[in-house]
């Protein structure tokens, strides 16, 4: 059996049934082209930037803590009606 994809029959490979025009051929060509490029460019992005991506929008547990201590003492700070704290929902 060959490596090529079959669709119940043996005598005729999944992409001979598609039956593409040339421009479609093409097009579906040049998109697979960009998509390829465009993935290559993210690796390559996250090779150099990863780190300081993953230090800005994946915070610590001890970060998350001190943002959760300063959201509760900005809003015991504002003193806002009743109907607003969330300690009281």
């Amino acid at each position: 059996m060959s490596a090529s994809l079959f669709l119940g029959r043996e005598s005729e490979p999944l992409w001979s049934l598609l039956d593409l025009s040339p421009l479609q051929l093409r097009t579906s060509k040049e998109l697979l082209f960009i998509l390829a490029g465009n993935v290559f460019g993210v690796f390559c992005a996250w090779y150099k930037y990863g780190d300081r991506i993953s230090r800005r929008f994946f915070v610590t547990s001890v970060t998350s803590r001190k943002n959760i201590e300063e959201l509760r003492t900005s809003m015991s700070e504002l003193q806002l009606p009743k109907e607003h704290d969330f300690k009281y929902k």
